[in-house]
């Protein structure tokens, strides 16, 4: 039984922008694509799109974008899980939208 919902707004309650860009890092390991962070900097705030836009170019790469879009969820999910905690209980977070942004 679902008892609570916490709306976190990238990293008000928890850190999200590390998972994300812990997310960014094993999808493009998959491509022997390790950035810097200067460039984790520089793309952090970019929408999926715009962000994969940008590594086909820069690394001529050739992924679509609902392969990333997946993909990006289903590794977020795995990288975040039981990562949450409040007052000693833990808690897996969703990375969830409505839209493809």
């Amino acid at each position: 039984m679902l008892e609570a919902v916490i709306f976190d707004f990238d990293g008000v309650i928890w850190n999200s922008p590390y998972y994300y860009l812990k997310t960014r890092d094993l999808f493009l390991k998959r491509y022997n694509i390790t950035q810097t962070k200067l460039e984790h900097t520089d793309q952090l705030a970019l929408p999926t799109k715009e962000f994969v836009d940008y590594i086909n170019k820069k690394y001529k790469l050739n992924i679509s974008f609902d392969y990333y879009f997946k993909e990006k969820y289903r590794l977020f999910n795995k990288v975040s899980k039981n990562k949450l905690k409040i007052n000693n209980l833990s808690f897996t977070p969703i990375l969830y939208t409505t839209s493809k942004l």
